[in-house]
């Protein structure tokens, strides 16, 4: 199909479903939104935008065209792993809601891609919207020398448009954060796995660690909350686990849903079942529950056939989450032994 889009004439654009970026399936709505030279393959250091919903991504790849200048440049979109009933769900779910622009109360994060570093540098960018955190894509030096501008310059401009914010670069085999608050500026040097852990921690602040089953909370306005809910039948979990597979669960519930606009809560239920009890458990159970709740099915013998007690508790367990008033909450569920989530959208 043909797109009108930003500052671009007509722009191809390809939809096609497939696994990528490391993405398992059923993980929800993902869009990669690429541009390049017409002889030139579309590869990772392309990427304008990704994640989020369709329309934003469509958004940010105008303002990539604008910035770039090139009408010569073509585009492609790439989305997978969701069906179509479900993926009717979510759009009709989120129709009401627009596009929300950086505020000078945020924090902006800019992920360096372009030059020797492109292909790490995208790789960077789609780590930290899988996290369900936001970033937009910087053009490497070479790139603004390309488009008659000075890097330097375009930071600055950005510096002061907001007091604070960090700029994240790939490395051979680290990650470089340079990190400015008003006047005064740091750089850190990292490990990959560390620096998105203080870029998540610094976005989002961790919640009361002594708190093993209640809903957490961000200083970000609009942060989607996750409650953890454990069913472990008899067996016996310490403070420490209970902590850890709350961390755990929080953090790929939150990686997974945070497209999806108006959503404010999450209740995850974390069972002592493996990936095949999870998933026995989640074909029985409606789409999208809603109290209140049909009569409890019978287990299949062959999976559940010693684990009755957790079948039952997981029906009580889901049914107390719904029986509330107010907006009903995301529900997923949690295998702890084998550390898989499922979404019931």
């Amino acid at each position: 199909m043909w797109l009108m889009c930003g500052g671009w004439r007509q722009v191809p654009m390809t939809a096609c479903p497939l696994l990528a970026c490391g993405a398992e399936q059923h993980c929800g709505v993902f869009w990669q939104l690429l541009a390049a030279a017409p002889a030139q393959r579309l590869r990772a250091r392309h990427i304008l935008a990704a994640g989020g919903r369709y329309d934003e991504a469509v958004e940010a790849l105008g303002e990539g065209a604008r910035l770039a200048g090139r009408g010569a440049w073509r585009g492609a979109a790439v989305g997978f792993s969701l069906s179509l009933q479900r993926a009717a769900t979510l759009l009709h779910a989120t129709t009401q809601h627009t596009h929300a622009q950086w505020s000078s109360a945020e924090l902006p994060v800019l992920v360096s891609v372009g030059g020797s570093g492109g292909e790490g540098g995208a790789e960077l960018a789609r780590e930290v919207w899988a996290r369900g955190l936001r970033c937009e894509l910087w053009p490497e030096e070479g790139q603004w020398e390309e488009q008659g501008e000075a890097q330097g310059e375009a930071e600055e401009a950005v510096r002061d448009i907001f007091p604070a914010g960090m700029l994240l670069r790939q490395l051979a085999d680290s990650v470089r954060l340079d990190i400015w608050e008003g006047s005064k500026s740091r750089e850190l040097v990292l490990a990959p796995a560390d620096a998105l852990e203080a870029l998540r921690q610094r976005l989002r602040p961790a919640p009361d660690a002594n708190r093993s089953s209640s809903w957490s909370e961000s200083e970000k306005p609009g942060a989607l909350s996750v409650l953890v809910s454990f069913v472990t039948g008899e067996e016996k979990l310490t403070k420490n686990q209970r902590r850890q597979i709350e961390n755990q669960a929080s953090a790929m519930v939150a990686s997974r849903v945070s497209w999806a606009a108006g959503a404010r809560r999450a209740c995850v239920l974390a069972l002592a079942a493996d990936a095949p009890r999870l998933a026995a458990l989640a074909a029985r159970l409606p789409a999208a529950p809603r109290a209140p709740l049909p009569p409890v099915p019978h287990p299949p013998p062959e999976l559940f056939a010693k684990r009755t007690e957790i079948w039952e508790e997981a029906h009580a367990e889901l049914a107390r989450l719904l029986r509330g008033g107010g907006e009903p909450p995301l529900l997923a569920l949690y295998s702890i032994p084998d550390n898989t989530c499922r979404l019931l959208l």
